[in-house]
């Protein structure tokens, strides 16, 4: 499957920054999604000014991806997409976290229905998407593609920490579903990292 033109979100975050860096390094062509162009382009146009100057890399403002057709656009031309930008917040959780990551995929999904050069979609999810931490965290376990964390909505509201662990596995189970009762013309991977340390390159 040959993936050259990619559209990446959350191109400035500690991961996203390292998976754009990579992107860039091995020729693909990158569409990053970011929510100001003021805050974000100085920086990443000096970092990668030969490949702005190239178009290698385009940057576009999307200050509110939850938007239904925010990416319709923009995915029209990419053969994937890598999904890593995460909304966080401090407060009200199931509207500021819950609701915008749910709402971020379906917008993603249904700009792709449209676009036939997308082939691939890949998602950031998280290893809480299949067990509920802390319990778990320092028990042997075993888990594999089928198993989902089983927090409740009520139980993911008073915190971040658990508004994020609701989200990601119930994002993830809509995911599926969409595959599975639309069968597009592209597939999908969810990516479960376990943990995410160091700096932003």
């Amino acid at each position: 499957m040959s993936l050259n033109s990619v559209l990446l979100t959350g191109g400035t975050g500690s991961l996203g920054a390292s998976i754009l860096a990579q992107l860039l390094s091995k020729g693909h062509s990158v569409t990053a999604v970011i929510r100001s162009l003021k805050k974000s382009a100085p920086f990443l146009t000096k970092q990668y000014a030969s490949q702005v100057d190239s178009g290698k890399l385009k940057l576009v403002e999307v200050p509110d991806m939850t938007v239904l057709n925010a990416f319709d656009d923009l995915v029209k031309t990419v053969d994937a997409i890598i999904h890593v930008a995460t909304p966080l917040a401090d407060s009200n959780f199931k509207t500021t976290v819950i609701d915008p990551t749910l709402a971020i995929n379906e917008s993603l999904f249904a700009a792709s229905l449209k676009a036939p050069s997308v082939k691939r979609i890949i998602i950031t999810g998280s290893i809480v998407s299949t067990m509920a931490l802390p319990d778990t965290l320092f028990q042997p376990t075993t888990v594999s593609a089928d198993d989902l964390s089983t927090i409740t909505l009520e139980q993911g509201i008073p915190s971040l920490p658990a508004a994020y662990q609701y989200a990601k596995p119930s994002s993830e189970k809509k995911a599926w579903e969409f595959i599975k009762t639309t069968k597009p013309s592209f597939d999908l991977v969810v990516l479960l990292a376990p943990s995410i340390t160091g700096k932003c390159i």
